[in-house]
């Protein structure tokens, strides 16, 4: 399915510092009363110098409209040192939400993907035990996780802490990786964080790269794939309708 480009008249409204990539998103009440098992939203967002900016694509309208944050000062309330905003890490998905981290330490972006607000979120940095790379995920009942990945004493550890009702974070698992590689993490989707593996030598071949899945609930890890390449910047797409496998898909 070849989408539409976004309307120069919003393009030009919303002059863009940084862009981050067109995404899907759940589909919204709209289109999912429409087309329940075909409907989504594409999502596309851009770090802008008052604010952030989104613009949705929907399957129903077959259009895009903008959405836009409160200001940057507005939105954190304190005064920010870069004219363009903070910058933005990875994005993250969770119970309807997505999440960037910011530059402004413990502070996280949120889109709601139902409200299309922007807010923020106050995430300690000791929630991810101080990792290299961390990533949020569903921990059940409604509860937020955090897998962080850390580096210590020449091993790989996996760091899990989940937001208690109390609005306390704390820490569930440490999973420690087999010696001898370095990882990273993919991301996360639905019970599943994916993991890239290579041997601590820099020049092995890029079929040693494995891809690995750690199941949440049981902590148990298990090979997914080899790859031919490093797949840093590989992305995750998981249970889509069988209606929409059978036609164009994305």
């Amino acid at each position: 399915l070849l989408l539409p480009p976004v309307p120069q008249d919003l393009a030009k409204a919303n002059p863009v510092c940084m862009a981050y990539g067109p995404f899907l998103a759940p589909p919204g009440d709209e289109e999912a009363a429409e087309a329940p098992d075909t409907s989504f939203r594409v999502m596309w967002t851009a770090r802008c110098e008052a604010n952030m900016v989104a613009f949705v694509f929907s399957s129903s309208s077959g259009q895009w409209r903008v959405v836009a944050s409160q200001s940057w000062s507005d939105l954190f309330a304190v005064d920010i040192e870069l004219s363009w905003g903070p910058c933005l890490g990875g994005r993250h998905y969770a119970y309807g939400l997505f999440y960037w981290e910011t530059s402004c330490r413990g502070m996280w972006l949120v889109l709601d993907a139902r409200t299309m607000g922007f807010s923020l979120v106050d995430i300690p940095c000791t929630a991810g035990g101080a990792g290299l790379d961390t990533t949020i995920v569903e921990a059940g009942e409604g509860r937020l996780g955090m897998f962080a990945l850390a580096f210590v004493g020449g091993v790989y550890y996996l760091h899990y802490t989940i937001r208690e009702a109390d609005n306390q974070w704390k820490l569930k698992q440490t999973v420690s990786l087999r010696y001898g590689y370095w990882y990273c993490i993919l991301g996360a989707t639905d019970a599943y964080l994916l993991l890239l593996k290579h041997p601590d030598n820099r020049s092995s071949e890029p079929a040693d790269c494995e891809c690995l899945s750690l199941d949440i609930k049981t902590m148990r890890l298990a090979r997914v794939c080899s790859l031919k390449q490093w797949g840093i910047d590989a992305q995750i797409y998981t249970n889509f309708p069988p209606s929409l496998l059978s036609s164009p898909t994305i």
